[in-house]
C-alpha cells in the first residue's frame, strides 16, 4: 500500500493550532509541534491504517507493543486488528482488540489455533469515558493493560512465536480479508468513537498525518 501523498503548504500556518500545515486529499491538516491531546473521531465508514512498526512495516515479528486511549458509547466494535492478508479468511495469525456487549476483549493467534479464541477482560468500556489500552507481546507471552492495570496475561498456543502479518495495523476498522473471521465472531460492527495518544513500540503516532489510508479526513473530538 502506498502512503498518501502529503505535502507541506508553503509557509502556511494553521489557524487553530501551532505547527505545520499539510494538504491531505484536498483537506488542510495541521501537525502540531507538540503532542496533540485531542482525540480523533472514527466513524463506521472509516478506518485508520498504520505501519505495524510505527515508521515501517514488517511481515513477521517476535514482539508487539502498542497503546492508545479511546472513548465510546457503542456496545460493539473492532478497535485494533493486525494480521496477514495471505492466510485463510477464517483463521491465521491475528491480534484483535474489540468491544462486545460493552466489555473489552482480546484475541491472539500466532497460527497454531484453527479458530481465534477471544478472552474477555470483564472491563466495561462503553461508558463515554476515556480508557487506556496497552498491549505487550514477547513471542508467545502477551500482557494487556487497561486503565494502567494489568488485566490479562495470555500465552498463545504452542507453535510459532512470530506474528505474520501484512505489515499494517487497522485502528477502528477491518482488514477486508478478515471479514469472514469477524463475521463468525459476530464482529461486523466497526468502532465508533474517539481515539488519542497512539503509540507503536513507544513512538508517538500522529493519528492524522501518519495514516496510510483513510476514506475521509477524521475530525477532532471535543472534550
Amino acid at each position: 500500500m502506498e502512503r498518501i501523498d502529503l505535502k507541506e503548504t508553503d509557509e502556511k500556518e494553521c489557524s487553530k493550532c501551532d505547527g505545520a500545515c499539510f494538504e491531505r486529499k484536498g483537506d488542510i491538516v495541521c501537525r502540531q509541534q507538540e503532542n496533540d491531546v485531542r482525540g480523533i473521531h472514527i466513524n463506521e465508514h472509516d478506518a485508520l491504517v498504520y505501519p505495524n512498526n510505527a515508521t515501517f512495516s514488517v511481515s513477521s515479528s517476535k514482539s508487539s507493543n502498542f497503546s492508545f486511549e479511546f472513548r465510546t458509547l457503542k456496545q460493539y466494535g473492532v478497535l485494533w486488528l493486525e494480521g496477514a492478508w495471505s492466510q485463510a479468511e477464517d483463521g491465521g495469525d491475528l491480534i484483535l482488540v474489540f468491544i462486545d456487549e460493552g466489555k473489552l476483549y482480546v484475541g491472539v493467534n500466532l497460527g497454531a489455533d484453527v479458530h481465534l479464541k477471544p478472552i474477555s477482560t470483564n472491563v466495561t468500556v462503553a461508558d463515554n469515558h476515556w480508557h487506556s489500552v496497552a498491549f505487550r507481546r514477547k513471542e508467545r507471552k502477551c500482557e494487556l493493560w487497561v486503565d494502567s492495570k494489568k488485566i490479562l496475561h495470555v500465552v498463545a498456543s504452542p507453535g510459532d512465536t512470530n506474528l505474520d502479518s501484512n505489515g499494517l495495523v487497522y485502528l477502528g476498522g477491518v482488514n477486508p480479508k478478515k471479514h469472514k473471521l469477524l463475521k463468525s465472531l459476530d464482529l461486523t460492527n466497526r468502532f465508533v468513537g474517539c481515539v488519542k495518544n497512539l503509540r507503536i513500540f513507544g513512538k508517538e503516532i500522529n493519528l492524522l498525518v501518519d495514516s496510510l489510508k483513510s476514506v475521509e479526513t477524521p475530525k477532532y473530538c471535543h472534550g
